[in-house]
């Protein structure tokens, strides 16, 4: 965390892949001592660029992501009104490594 601490988060996830092998559904549910989150995006792929939309269930947020996938690993982005937030996932095997980079988005309302 950005204060220094850790916590430790148990995830569990659900991955649906098209037949042609272009479409990717997760249903991500993760939970620590202090929160959890329970994530469903749909993204397709195409020559190993990425993008599609995500929606986080118990706060009611949704949003967009985009990114790049090769061999075992995602770089992308997600974003969301106020909200934005760099992704990394590794695979090896039946493991998966993930590092979420927040990033502050300032936005102004004109009338």
């Amino acid at each position: 965390m950005q204060s220094g601490t850790s916590e430790r988060i148990r995830c569990r996830a659900r991955y649906s892949v098209s037949q042609a092998g272009d479409e990717l559904v997760q249903d991500l549910r993760c939970a620590s001592d202090s929160d959890s989150i329970d994530v469903n995006s749909t993204s397709q792929s195409d020559q190993g660029s990425m993008s599609g939309t995500w929606t986080e269930l118990t706060r009611n947020v949704s949003g967009t992501l985009s990114g790049r996938a090769s061999g075992g690993s995602i770089q992308a982005r997600v974003t969301a009104l106020g909200f934005s937030a760099g992704l990394t996932v590794n695979t090896a095997g039946n493991t998966q490594s993930v590092t979420i980079i927040l990033r502050e988005t300032k936005f102004a309302v004109l009338s």
